[in-house]
């Protein structure tokens, strides 16, 4: 992996906006075949796929056909990106230029985005960033969202794998 490719926290929102194709030229994929139940089809095609970036590592195995799971772990690998707070994110908050897209997901009060939309990770990490620039506190994120708090309590609530990363930013 060249040394330009590297994978910094603190950067995520590049890395996140990158193609597929591009993510591939950075990533090590393994392929494999999958284990535990499944009929006849389990274990006789190799379908299973890991995604490996820096420490970053996710595996997708829901589908029979690989190019699914491979469409699917880079969905997944996008995810752990925006939640992705080890060593050097820091420098997350101090993100300035988000895409002007997600301001519509911030209306009515509400986070209003289906986890299915491919500019969920986005939403995911620019909630995350706040919780790191406001030290975990609810009520400035929410402000800063222009939402109430009850209802960013509900989305990260709806959202169970947000749980843990905003844990860490609080005890932090």
């Amino acid at each position: 992996m060249a040394s330009d490719n590297k994978y910094i926290p603190g950067l995520w929102l590049s890395y996140i906006q990158k193609s597929d194709i591009d993510l591939k030229k950075i990533c090590r994929m393994d392929i494999f075949k999958a284990t535990g139940h499944g009929g006849q089809k389990k274990n006789k095609t190799s379908n299973a796929i890991r995604l490996t970036l820096e420490h970053l590592s996710v595996t997708y195995t829901a589908s029979r056909s690989r190019l699914e799971n491979i469409s699917g772990a880079y969905k997944k690998l996008r995810m752990a990106m925006a939640l992705d707070i080890s060593e050097g994110y820091e420098n997350r908050s101090q993100i300035q230029h988000y895409p002007k897209v997600l301001s519509q997901y911030f209306q009515n009060g509400a986070i209003n985005i289906n986890s299915n939309n491919p500019k969920f990770p986005l939403v995911i990490g620019r909630v995350v960033d706040l919780f790191i620039k406001h030290q975990g506190t609810y009520q400035s994120v929410a402000e800063a969202l222009n939402i109430s708090n009850s209802q960013l309590r509900k989305f990260i609530t709806k959202n169970p794998f947000m749980i843990e990363t905003i844990n860490k930013i609080i005890r932090a």
